[in-house]
C-alpha cells in the first residue's frame, strides 16, 4: 500500500464514520463553527463551512496538518514481517565535522562561526555525559523534517521553530543557477518555553474561544488547517484533560494498543529512499484497525493516536460533544497539562515533541545548530558558507514573539502563574533541549 506522505493510514470504517461526522455536523448547524465572536472580517458559517469542512477522509485523519511538514515519503506494505532495517535504526553518537568554509573565501563572520563550534562541542559533550538512544522511527520522521536544498544543504527544522521560512527559501535555492556549493547539514531550534508559548497561540488560538477559529481568524493568521482537523487534534484532547470531558475506558484502551502497535511497527519497517515498507498486519497479533492508526503514527507522528481513538470511543456522542463545547477556550495551563499528558501517554503531538526526539541530534551529523532566536544573521553565515550569494537568505514568515537569545519577557508572562509542580513536569520533558542546546530552565524576573 503507497501512499504520500500525510495520507492517511486511518482505517476505512473510522475515516468513513470522520466523513459523516463533518457532514453531519455541517447539515445540523451549517459549519463546525459559530457565526458569533467573529475576531475580524465578514464571514459567516456558511463561508467558513467551505473553508474548513473536509473533502476527503484523509484530510480530517492527518493530511491537512501533516502536509506542513510533509516532504513527500510514499508508504507500501509487504506481505510479510520484515527485519528492522539498517535506516531505521538510530546509529550511536557520531564524530561532529566542523563547518564547511572554503579556504579562500573571506570569512566575515568569524565571531558565529566561534559560536557554531562551541554548540557543537556543547552538543557532543552532552550526548556522551546524557549517553542519550532512541527507538523512534527517526528515518520516517526525517523525511518530512529535513528541509533538502541543493548543496546539498540539509535542515532539520522542527515545527514551530521557523520551518514554514526555510520552506519557502528552499523553493527559492532549486532555481538559484550557483556552481561550485559545497554540502552542509545543519538543525534549527529554539528556546523550549517560546516553542511551546507559540504553540499555544497557534493551536488554541490564545486562549480565545474556539468558534472565533473561523475564515477571518485563518486570513488573518495565514492558518489553512480546517476546524475539524483542530478539533480532533487539538480541542478535543484537551477537554479530556482539563476534566470537561470523561476520558471513557474504551478511549484511553485505542491509545494504549495505538502506541503498541506504533512501537512494534517502529521496530520493523524499512526504509527505501522515502518510502516506508511495513510489516502486514495480518502477520502480527493487532487489530487492523489499530495497526493501521500505528502505522500512520510512524508516518506522520504519536500525535494520530489520539485522534484514532477519539472517532472510535465516542463516535455516538461527538456531535452532541462538538456542540456542548463549541466555543471552549483554554488556558496556557491547561494546554501544558495537555502536553504533560500526551507525553507521559506516549503521544505528544510534533510541534512540541522534544528536539531530541525530532531531529536526533545525538545520532545524526549536523555541522551547524542555528538558534531560531538570530537566525537571520546565522543562516546568513551557513547559506555564505555552501556558497549562495547574499541576495539568498532566510525571512520570518510568522510574526513571533519571545525572539531572544533567553526567553522573552513577553513569553516568560505565560508561564509566570504556572504552578511550580506543573512547571517542573515540563521542564522534565525538555530536559535534555535545555542541556544540549544551552537554553536557560529559569524565567526572568
Amino acid at each position: 500500500m503507497k501512499a504520500t506522505s500525510g495520507q492517511s493510514f486511518i482505517p476505512y470504517g473510522l475515516a468513513l464514520i470522520a466523513l459523516l461526522l463533518i457532514v453531519n455536523v455541517a447539515l445540523e448547524t451549517s459549519s463546525l463553527v459559530p457565526a458569533f465572536n467573529k475576531p475580524v472580517g465578514d464571514s459567516t458559517a456558511s463561508e467558513v463551512g467551505k473553508n474548513s469542512a473536509t473533502s476527503d477522509a484523509s484530510e480530517i485523519s492527518g493530511g491537512s496538518e501533516v502536509s506542513e511538514i510533509s516532504g513527500g515519503s510514499e508508504v507500501s506494505r509487504t506481505s510479510a514481517p520484515s527485519e528492522i532495517s539498517q535506516n531505521s535504526a538510530v546509529s550511536p553518537v557520531i564524530r561532529k565535522s566542523d563547518p564547511v568554509v572554503s579556504t579562500n573565501q573571506v570569512d566575515l563572520s568569524g565571531n558565529l562561526h566561534h559560536v557554531f563550534r562551541r554548540r557543537r562541542e556543547h552538543l557532543l559533550e552532552g550526548c556522551r555525559r546524557l549517553n542519550t538512544s532512541s527507538d523512534l522511527p527517526a528515518a520516517a520522521w526525517l523525511t518530512f523534517l529535513v528541509i533538502e536544498a541543493p548543496g546539498p544543504l540539509k535542515v532539520c527544522v522542527p515545527t514551530k521553530v521557523g520551518s514554514t521560512s526555510w520552506q519557502k527559501l528552499r523553493e527559492r535555492l532549486k532555481t538559484a543557477n550557483v556552481s561550485g556549493l559545497r554540502p552542509a547539514t545543519a538543525m534549527q531550534v529554539r528556546h523550549p518555553f517560546s516553542r511551546l508559548t507559540s504553540a499555544y497561540r497557534d493551536k488554541y488560538l490564545n486562549g480565545a474561544p474556539i468558534g472565533n477559529y473561523n475564515s477571518g481568524w485563518q486570513n488573518l493568521t495565514g492558518s489553512t488547517t480546517g476546524w475539524d482537523f483542530k478539533w480532533l487534534h487539538y480541542w478535543f484532547p484537551a477537554l479530556v484533560t482539563s476534566g470537561r470531558i470523561v476520558p471513557t475506558a474504551r478511549y484511553l484502551k485505542v491509545i494504549d494498543e495505538s502506541l503498541q502497535a506504533f512501537r512494534y511497527i517502529s521496530k520493523h519497517y524499512k526504509m527505501e529512499g522515502k518510502a516506508m515498507t511495513f510489516p502486514d498486519a495480518k502477520e502480527t497479533e493487532f487489530d487492523p484497525d489499530i495497526y493501521n492508526v500505528g502505522m500512520h503514527m510512524v508516518a506522520n507522528g504519536r500525535q494520530v493516536g489520539i485522534e484514532g481513538a477519539a472517532i472510535e470511543a465516542y463516535k455516538g456522542v461527538m456531535l452532541d460533544l462538538v456542540e456542548r463545547h463549541r466555543n471552549a477556550s483554554f488556558t496556557f495551563d491547561e494546554f501544558l497539562q495537555f502536553v504533560v499528558w500526551s507525553s507521559d501517554k506516549g503521544v505528544i503531538d510534533q510541534h512540541w515533541t522534544p528536539y531530541t526526539d525530532l531531529c536526533f541530534p545525538c545520532q545524526r551529523d549536523y555541522q551547524y545548530i542555528l538558534h531560531l532566536e538570530t537566525a537571520a544573521e546565522e543562516s546568513s553565515v551557513l547559506l555564505r558558507d555552501i556558497g549562495y550569494p547574499d541576495e539568498y537568505r532566510l525571512t520570518a514568515e510568522h510574526r513571533t514573539k519571545g525572539l531572544t537569545e533567553d526567553l522573552n519577557v513577553s513569553d516568560s508572562q505565560y508561564f509566570k502563574d504556572v504552578p511550580p509542580s506543573l512547571l517542573e513536569k515540563i521542564i522534565k520533558i525538555y530536559e535534555k533541549d535545555f542541556e544540549l542546546f544551552g537554553y536557560s530552565k529559569s524565567l526572568p524576573l
